[in-house]
């Protein structure tokens, strides 16, 4: 940068009511005075739409060239400003800051502030601008529930036609059970740096960490192998195929057997590493089909006492899709529904909800049409 390069100043999306007391109050620490007041400057340029050099920043921020590209990088970091810079200067995009609520739970951005103030000025700045939440104590729940069977309706068409326009994610949306704690006491910014710690990250980390059961130490590992440092990004569809092929499963035992990653669980039950083929079958039953982990536990150890400890997917897919559109969500209610068709005492062998042969229709029909084809006797 130089003192005679121009700027334009502009805003890439609205910007927060109370973006003075997010300033003020929580990123100053983080992010010192210099850059605070620059902030505050770029925000009112933006309204006035000024057109000038360089020299007017430094001047009215008592910086020298120097100082302001530093300051102005501090602000890129925390996701404050985003540059953008052609042949004529350049254009400041300022950001909004977090709101007070977003910034005490960022992963990151939390755990700074607490170290900045300490722990008497981070309670009074919480109590002070963080609004209590009404004592539900006394309260009951008289919510009406989701009713799982108005999706009796739904099709294979209905189906087909929403993952057409659905927006594909990393892993989807999954309960997050990973310990961010210890992900972050260790990672340095030369492993994982701090630019990069955005929320859309930190939750993409969350869930392949809870998805395929990797350890935070580990985690940190994979993320900082899945670093692009010359465009500055974390390669998130990357650092996925890592967690594929990573044959370590953190156990952490829950309140039951079932009560445990997928794949962690299916590591302890086989004693032995889970195939990418295996992980990506468990991931599609926590994404796509939504099902808690104590359900998957339990279908999937159903599915190997009925098919020879095999993991076809068909066969375990079609059993899902009863559980979804049936609305269990518990290792109890699972049980009951797979063995909702046990014929009365002494009747005999107990019958499958679904049998192995029903899954076997599309390879006898892929037969069929061969000899069809090709003219081939029938074996």
């Amino acid at each position: 940068m130089e003192g005679r390069n121009r700027y334009i100043v502009d805003s890439c999306e609205p910007i927060s009511a109370d973006y003075v007391k997010s300033i003020s109050v929580f990123y100053l620490p983080l992010i010192g005075k210099r850059a605070s007041s620059l902030y505050l400057q770029l925000l009112m340029e933006r309204e006035n739409r000024l057109d000038c050099t360089l020299e007017r920043l430094c001047t009215l921020a008592h910086l020298n060239i120097n100082e302001l590209e530093e300051t102005i990088t501090v602000l890129e970091k925390y996701e404050l400003l985003k540059t953008l810079k052609n042949e004529d200067g350049y254009l400041f995009l300022v950001k909004s800051p977090l709101s007070v609520r977003q910034f005490l739970e960022h992963e990151v951005y939390s755990r700074m502030y607490l170290g900045s103030v300490g722990e008497k000025q981070y309670e009074i700045s919480r109590r002070t601008y963080l609004p209590s939440a009404v004592d539900q104590s006394d309260y009951e729940d008289v919510s009406h529930r989701f009713d799982p069977q108005i999706m009796s309706v739904w099709n294979q068409q209905d189906e087909d036609r929403y993952q057409k326009i659905r927006k594909p994610g990393v892993v989807g949306d999954v309960e997050i059970d990973f310990d961010y704690g210890r992900f972050v006491r260790d990672t340095t910014p030369l492993i994982f740096p701090v630019s990069l710690r955005t929320t859309e990250n930190m939750e993409a980390i969350g869930r392949l960490g809870t998805v395929f059961a990797i350890a935070p130490e580990k985690m940190r590992e994979l993320v900082g192998r899945s670093v692009d440092v010359k465009n500055d990004k974390l390669d998130l569809e990357l650092l996925r195929k890592k967690c594929l092929a990573c044959r370590e499963a953190d156990y952490v035992a829950g309140e039951n057997e079932f009560d445990v990653s997928p794949v962690a669980w299916l590591q302890n039950r086989q004693q032995a590493p889970v195939s990418q083929a295996d992980k990506k079958m468990l991931e599609n039953l926590m994404v796509e089909y939504r099902l808690p982990r104590q359900v998957i536990n339990v279908l999937v150890d159903y599915t190997l006492n009925n098919t020879n400890n095999r993991l076809d997917r068909n066969y375990i897919e079609k059993i899902a899709s009863t559980l979804m559109r049936q609305g269990i969500d518990s290792a109890e209610k699972a049980r009951e529904a797979l063995n909702q068709y046990a014929p009365a005492a002494g009747s005999g062998r107990r019958k499958q909800v679904f049998s192995a042969s029903e899954m076997e229709v599309e390879e006898q029909d892929i037969e069929e049409l061969r000899r069809k084809l090709f003219g081939e006797e029938k074996k």
